[in-house]
């Protein structure tokens, strides 16, 4: 059952949903888990097994901020791997190709780093990491710091490419600042907007 919830997870990293199309993460991996492995999988073996995957430290979930409005914050939105290892395993595993490996594992590396932000001493508020949505896109993540009260829209890229909605945030006044993580670049500064390479996510001053 693990095993088969493990690719669940990973599928429903590649998919980019918006949040779920049910109404909680349970209900979204045990239709995912029943509909391609087995019928018999109840929706509380589910919920425990959720979990005892979050309290052992293998998932964590990240909120979800419709029109980046911090105040709307919906919990457990989407889930993350807690090893980048076990995230690339499983996301092999059920055939993924190159590009959309390298984007999740940066992604889910970026999720890691502002988890460990909000834990104390707290650098960033919110329960959870939390992506946002403008419109019909989506930004990657949304965050808010504590002692500077000052926002940044955060878009996680594997190479060079920048997005469209990304750039609306500026545009709308829905972020003070912009972020670009990406895995192609020497980084820089515009104005308000930063471009630093992913592995350089950790020593960033929010």
């Amino acid at each position: 059952m693990y095993d088969n919830m493990f690719s669940s997870i990973a599928r429903i990293l590649v998919k980019e949903k918006k949040g779920f199309e049910k109404d909680s993460f349970s209900e979204e991996l045990q239709n995912i888990v029943v509909k391609d492995y087995s019928s018999n999988i109840t929706k509380a073996s589910v919920n425990r097994a959720i979990d005892w995957l979050s309290s052992s430290g293998i998932i964590g979930f990240a909120g979800k901020l419709p029109e980046c409005n911090i105040l709307d914050f919906k919990a457990k939105s989407r889930c993350y791997f807690m090893d980048i290892g076990l995230a690339a395993y499983f996301l092999m595993h059920i055939g993924c190709s190159e590009a959309d490996i390298a984007g999740i594992i940066n992604e889910n590396f970026v999720y890691l780093d502002l988890r460990r932000r909000i834990a104390h001493p707290s650098e960033i508020a919110l329960e959870t990491p939390a992506f946002a949505t403008l419109g019909n896109g989506e930004i990657d993540f949304y965050v808010k710091t504590i002692k500077a009260h000052k926002s940044y829209a955060i878009e996680v890229k594997a190479g060079k490419k920048n997005s469209k909605t990304i750039q609306a945030v500026l545009e709308h006044n829905k972020a003070d600042f912009i972020l670009f993580a990406k895995g192609n670049t020497h980084g820089g500064i515009a104005d308000k907007v930063y471009t630093i390479p992913i592995y350089g996510i950790g020593k960033f001053k929010f």
